[in-house]
Parts: C-alpha cells; structure tokens; sequence
C-alpha cells in the first residue's frame, strides 16, 4: 500500500491545503472506482464519503470540546 505524500512543511504555508488535496487524490479516486466497480452508484458512493466525512468532523468538533471542558475542570479543582 502506497503512502500518502506529506506536507512540504511542518507549519502553514499558502499552497498547504491544495497540497493535502492533491496528496489524497490517488488513495480517493481508488475508492471511488473500487465502490463503483463493487455495483454501488457514483452519487451513493459520493453520499456516503461525504456523511462519513462530515460524521468524523463533528466527532473531532465534540471531542475537542470535551478536551476544552476537562482542562477547565481540572484547572478548577
């Protein structure tokens, strides 16, 4: 399994998120194409990535809060 590229630099830079874009370019047309192939429809296939994408981001958003929040209680104990 091939790795994916990595940022040109640690910190940010102007080009970064094209850069992260094109990094997973490969990797996401490769699932693209091996759903299709599998017998599911493009636009079930781009459903499903986007709600499994948008499912992770409200994940991290909640557990970022309850990180935010268990710092706040300890700092208050």
């Amino acid at each position: 399994m091939s790795k994916v590229k990595g940022p040109l630099r640690p910190d940010e830079y102007p080009d970064r998120f094209m850069d992260c874009q094109e990094a997973l370019a490969a990797k996401f047309h490769d699932l693209l194409d091996g759903a299709i192939e599998a017998g599911w429809s493009e636009h079930e296939v781009l459903a499903a990535v986007i709600e499994m994408a948008d499912n992770r981001a409200l994940a991290h958003d909640a557990n970022s809060e309850l990180q935010q929040l268990l710092v706040s209680v300890k700092r208050s104990s």
